[in-house]
């Protein structure tokens, strides 16, 4: 069962060079031509595991289905190989039509001539600048401003996991800076069995890279300066390499990469990981989501990393390959389209599209139901909970069939039809909880949250207060209350909390306790009995 855990977006970046000698595409590859009337494209990108490539292939068929007459070749990379098959495809002019690019990717192969930009931007172009988030496209810019690397696709951020449960066991807090993760990484390193401080990847390797530079960062250290001096050798750099070094020491032996990070943390033999957002999925799947924290590293400030993948498209082409492929990419920029994409990897993914934030098929996903139970906590403003019971069905999903979005494949439906639950509080107050993806019901969609009090009732979506005056039953109604993008204005919190400029508006406290709610509904409905939270 998934739930919903965290939704960030992009916050810095540093970028990681690849060295390869300049050169356009001379030649494309034979099944990139024309043949039998038919313009066939490949299509590369880092989505290896089969149950996201079977998203890539259903976009391409929706893609195909729509445009008759061209062909699109999924070709899935995995992401040690990536740089290098990029270098030796572009090199020999046979680079795929449209590659996924991390923006860094995307300004090396723009500086090799490998990316049509006259393609890219007339794709922006259409779509309009103004569908972007402006922080998607201003990362994204040619070194002259004139245009951009690559079309904005979607992102991610990467920081310090922390499994609270097992940190709270030995009397730490979530930690606040390096010293504080120094110190957690010390005293649960145990390799004699299997157990170690914290999962960190030390191979030769882009993840590497990533995660050396949240700390060099977060310590004020940069390969270059303002004036593109080159400053690697500071003692700011220095110091985050040691630190790095020991933080290491305390990691599991060998060249640790990917896959090596986050089996340890998943199997919890590390109370602590250094990953993306990509993690949540497995995480959710472990059972240990309500125990979650992301941390990021602090030292003279709070750095994240994170990144705008974008797509780019090849130079060198013929029209009909160029115009397929900007036909392509405009296709993965639809809405409905590209919701599928990001609801590959539910949480880790995050949108670039700003209509994309507010669309109810992506934010009414099971995984981010939560905000609705978020909500009612906050107001309430998080009681000690005395006990759980819920009840949850899959009858529906599990049966198979077409419904308003589509058809789904029984055999691999995954999400629970709902989950029906009443919380007691140790204060006397108690919250009914329905919360549903497939259900006989009146309404296409529902979402509110409902209070009653002794004084005063309301309902929040629309906002109305319930009450009395002069010994009459009075309803006050608020339609008009000023429209606001407030996914911007947490995205904007979040950027400024991790800057020290304010206050975060919600806690990692907070977050842990919706999660700790949402777990213990999960497993009384799996159990059938009623779960005391501690």
């Amino acid at each position: 069962m998934k739930k919903k855990v965290l939704s960030v977006l992009l916050v810095t970046t540093m970028a990681a060079t690849l060295a390869v000698g300049c050169g356009g595409q001379e030649k494309k590859t034979e099944s990139s031509k024309k043949q039998d009337g038919n313009v066939k494209i490949q299509f590369m990108h880092q989505q290896v595991e089969q149950e996201r490539q079977d998203v890539v292939q259903g976009l391409i068929d929706g893609f195909e289905a729509e445009n008759e007459g061209i062909e699109v070749e999924s070709i899935p990379v995995n992401e040690d190989d990536y740089d290098s098959k990029i270098v030796a495809l572009g090199g020999s002019g046979e680079l795929p039509a449209i590659i996924e690019y991390s923006q860094d990717q995307a300004k090396t192969s723009v500086a090799n001539q490998f990316t049509s930009l006259d393609a890219v931007k007339a794709v922006v172009d259409e779509a309009g600048e103004d569908v972007f988030y402006d922080g998607a496209l201003e990362v994204t810019k040619t070194e002259d401003g004139s245009g951009y690397v690559g079309v904005p696709l979607c992102s991610w951020v990467q920081g310090i996991w922390v499994n609270t449960a097992m940190i709270q066991e030995k009397g730490f807090d979530i930690p606040k800076n390096w010293n504080d993760v120094l110190e957690i990484a010390k005293a649960f390193n145990d390799p004699a069995n299997k157990k170690y401080g914290i999962a960190m990847p030390t191979s030769e390797s882009t993840f590497t890279e990533q995660v050396f530079s949240q700390f060099a960062l977060s310590n004020g250290a940069n390969v270059f300066d303002g004036d593109k001096n080159v400053t690697v050798n500071t003692p700011e750099m220095k110091e985050a390499v040691e630190y790095y070094k020991e933080l290491a020491s305390y990691s599991m032996p060998g060249s640790t990469e990917v896959a090596d990070v986050k089996d340890a943390f998943v199997g919890k033999n590390a109370p602590m990981a250094i990953y993306s957002t990509y993690i949540l999925g497995a995480v959710n799947e472990a059972g240990f989501a309500g125990d979650l924290a992301l941390v990021l590293p602090n030292q003279k400030e709070q750095v994240a990393y994170g990144t705008i993948t974008v797509l780019g498209i090849a130079e060198g082409m013929d029209e009909a390959q160029t115009e397929a492929s900007k036909k392509f990419v405009s296709y993965l920029l639809k809405k409905e389209n590209n919701i599928k994409w990001l609801n590959m990897a539910p949480g880790g993914i995050q949108p670039v599209l700003k209509e994309v934030s507010e669309d109810k098929a992506f934010t009414d996903m099971e995984e981010r139901k939560v905000y609705m139970l978020d909500s009612a906590l906050y107001l309430m403003d998080y009681p000690k909970v005395s006990y759980v019971c819920a009840t949850s069905s899959d009858r529906i999903g599990k049966r198979g069939g077409t419904g308003l979005m589509g058809s789904w494949n029984s055999e691999r439906f995954s999400v629970e039809d709902g989950i029906f639950g009443f919380i007691r509080f140790e204060d006397g107050t108690s919250l009914e909880v329905e919360a549903s993806f497939a259900i006989n019901q009146k309404e296409r969609d529902l979402r509110n949250v409902m209070l009653y009090g002794d004084k005063l009732g309301a309902s929040l979506f629309p906002l109305e207060i319930y009450g009395e005056k002069d010994e009459q039953l009075t309803d006050s109604a608020y339609p008009f209350l000023e429209m606001r993008d407030w996914h911007v204005d947490s995205d904007k919190n979040f950027v400024n909390a991790c800057l020290g400029q304010e206050d975060i508006l919600v806690t990692a406290t907070q977050g842990t306790y919706v999660q700790k709610v949402i777990d213990a509904l999960y497993k009384s409905a799996g159990s059938g009995r009623p779960v005391i939270m501690e």
